[in-house]
């Protein structure tokens, strides 16, 4: 069952590679956002600032065998579950290098090195907690055969 177009995040890449039931999709020029783009939201703008040359997705598909390499493939993401995946990877390390720094300042005040430390530390654990919680939050995508232009 397809879902709705305004709720779905969507690019156009090729199949770079496939190994197995694991396909690897490259995207190449600028990402197409939702359709709240088309209103002018600015993500689109600050994500080609950073866009990287050549971006590629792992993918784990049963139905990987039906794929050949170099085919263009539409990916979709809906977006329900999306703010709470990327809630978990960019304010969990924050909030954990916060908290460890304000537990280093309590334990040892005045202890700026113990802050610093606390800091790398509560970032560090932030960030393998949130890789691993974010899998799960995070929603599976689907493929799909794009239409040749």
């Amino acid at each position: 069952m397809p879902w709705p177009a305004a709720d779905v995040l969507t690019r156009t890449g090729r199949i770079a590679a496939r190994r197995g039931d694991e396909l690897e999709i490259e995207f190449a020029g600028q990402p197409s956002g939702c359709a709240g783009c088309q209103s002018g939201c600015g993500l689109l703008q600050l994500a080609a600032a950073f866009r990287r040359p050549r971006e590629l997705l792992h993918l784990t598909s049963v139905d990987a065998g039906d794929w050949v390499e170099g085919r263009r493939v539409r990916v979709s993401i809906p977006m329900q579950g999306l703010p709470r995946a990327l809630l978990i990877a960019y304010a969990l390390p924050l909030l954990s290098l916060l908290l460890a720094a304000g537990l280093a300042q309590r334990i040892w005040p005045g202890g700026d090195g113990a802050a610093l430390f606390a800091c790398g530390a509560g970032l560090s654990a932030g960030v393998l907690a949130a890789r691993l919680l974010g899998r799960r939050a995070m929603p599976s995508p689907r493929i799909a055969a794009a239409p040749d232009d």
